[in-house]
């Protein structure tokens, strides 16, 4: 799902040094530098669909994952759910609790509802509770190939995949503020 485009085109060899807080090295792989053509039309078909804002065309480099954690340096491949987790948990994020509210800078996690596997993850750029629902948008980069796009929470491709998502919001913010 999420990882197909690296599988279908191998994973890129080099890595750059990527490690938690805490000091845990993050296995990682700089993605494909140059984005061909097919995976950019394919970027652009997925976006007709959506009413998305891009901030960036298609590039390579990073995925989700290195853009939320690793500043757009590399991608961060994690089939099974074990790294990113460990980012969470030795960089001090938190799930946030139902009775507080996102605010800019906290994630977005999307995970597949059958199995809990990670989809995607985002970073909240809009948090706007002044109407009469609240407004979340996220900035995603959907795969290593494609582009940044701000988008409304829900407003995901999973579902015209076959894929239902949670969402999860996480924030490194203390529990007190």
């Amino acid at each position: 799902m999420m990882f197909e485009i690296a599988k279908l085109s191998g994973t890129p060899e080099r890595e750059i040094p990527l490690g938690t807080m805490r000091g845990t090295q993050i296995p990682n792989a700089v993605a494909i530098a140059e984005v061909p053509d097919y995976a950019s039309r394919r970027y652009d078909r997925m976006r007709m669909s959506h009413q998305w804002e891009q901030r960036k065309h298609p590039c390579g480099i990073y995925n989700c994952f290195g853009h939320v954690f690793a500043t757009r340096r590399t991608s961060i491949y994690d089939d099974e759910n074990m790294w990113i987790r460990l980012i969470q948990a030795e960089d001090g994020y938190r799930l946030i609790g139902p009775s507080d509210q996102a605010v800019v800078g906290d994630i977005a996690l999307y995970l597949h509802k059958a199995d809990l596997s990670f989809l995607h993850v985002g970073r909240i750029v809009v948090a706007d509770y002044t109407g009469d629902l609240p407004l979340i948008k996220v900035l995603s980069k959907w795969n290593d190939t494609a582009g940044e796009d701000i988008h409304v929470i829900h407003d995901v491709p999973y579902p015209s995949m076959g894929l239902e998502c949670e969402i999860e919001i996480w924030t490194d913010r203390r529990g007190d503020t």
